[in-house]
């Protein structure tokens, strides 16, 4: 299929812009993209012009504008799926008091579709559209446990496998006889993985043996999570799982990873 270079540019350019890193420089872009700096001024200009992009005229960083926010409003609203899988993850959410989350999987990490809430939030942000790291959360344990081995590799050499608490696990070794774990008791529990304090118990989502499509969890704190409560919760969430596998076919069909994802794992294992 042909592609327009130019607009291969401004994609690149708006790929650079994560959680992690949500301000670039000009000097920045252009070393890590390769693209010549009068050309990224011109691209830059015509990005904040529209709307895309934010220019701190003080810093002279670059972030992304409000026509995302506005655009993510707009995707969000679309999705079909909300429709009908909603009254189940709410009431999942009345059944077990904790936060319940949908996600799918997206370019080797978890994407949060969709949150439900206690009435009285713990936390004053909304995950909805959150990329996280699979190896450090109970979705994405779940989702990696039914992937091929040479799928979980090439997650773990493009991305790594950082540690953000103690109990992260952030070897291969270790992540694989966690991941045999999970597939035979059916479930998969964040214990305390990616932020201390908070546990999840997570559940995949399929609509047949090899066709992986998501995961649901309930989060909260870590008290409330015991080895009593975390059967009951797997329960509860398996049942919601089997309620909406119907409607899985809804569901945004996205690649493990792309091409260019599979490409760099690829390289870091011949470099390696």
């Amino acid at each position: 299929m042909k592609t327009i270079k130019s607009l291969e540019k401004v994609c690149q350019i708006f790929d650079c812009f994560t959680e992690d890193r949500p301000e670039w420089s000009l000097t920045e872009l252009s070393r890590v993209l390769a693209i010549p700096k009068t050309t990224l001024v011109t691209l830059m200009g015509t990005l904040c012009a529209c709307g895309y992009l934010e220019k701190n005229e003080v810093s002279n960083r670059y972030s992304l504008g409000l026509r995302f926010f506005e655009l993510g409003f707009v995707v969000r609203n679309q999705m079909e799926i909300r429709t009908y899988i909603l009254p189940t993850l709410e009431e999942l959410q009345q059944q077990t008091g904790e936060i319940v989350y949908l996600t799918v999987p997206r370019s080797g990490k978890a994407l949060y579709l969709e949150a439900v809430y206690p009435s009285v939030r713990l936390i004053q942000y909304s995950t909805v559209g959150r990329l996280a790291y699979m190896h450090a959360t109970g979705v994405g344990k779940a989702m990696l446990a039914h992937m091929r081995t040479e799928e979980i590799d090439a997650v773990a050499d493009v991305h790594g496998l950082p540690k953000f608490t103690p109990n992260t696990l952030n070897n291969r070794s270790d992540l694989m006889k966690e991941l045999d774990h999970i597939r035979q008791r059916g479930y998969a529990v964040d214990n305390e993985e990616s932020e201390l304090s908070i546990r999840c118990v997570a559940v995949p989502i399929r609509t047949g043996k090899d066709n992986l499509v998501g995961a649901i969890s309930v989060s909260g704190p870590s008290v409330n999570f015991t080895p009593e409560t975390i059967e009951q919760y797997a329960t509860k969430v398996q049942q919601a799982v089997s309620q909406i596998t119907r409607f899985a076919h809804l569901l945004p069909r996205i690649e493990w990873l792309t091409d260019d994802h599979r490409q760099q794992a690829a390289s870091n294992q011949e470099n390696a």
